[in-house]
């Protein structure tokens, strides 16, 4: 599946990050292991690709930092 990454690259930007694509890469991975493991327990309500960028995964960064 393709997926637009360009709401994280953007977010990212702003906060002075600039992802590769190793990273990229592993953000979807990440996010497809979320969905599938959300199917059999209720670790997450959001799981549309968009929310999950922002609500996870940027908002983590701002709040947590860049690891």
């Amino acid at each position: 599946m393709s997926y637009n990454l360009s709401t994280l690259e953007n977010g990212c930007r702003e906060l002075g990050i600039e992802l590769n694509e190793k990273q990229k890469k592993q953000f979807i991975q990440f996010y497809e292991f979320l969905v599938e493991k959300n199917k059999v327990m209720n670790l997450t309500g959001i799981t549309e690709f968009e929310e999950v960028l922002t609500k996870h995964f940027l908002f983590g960064e701002l709040f947590f930092g860049f690891a």
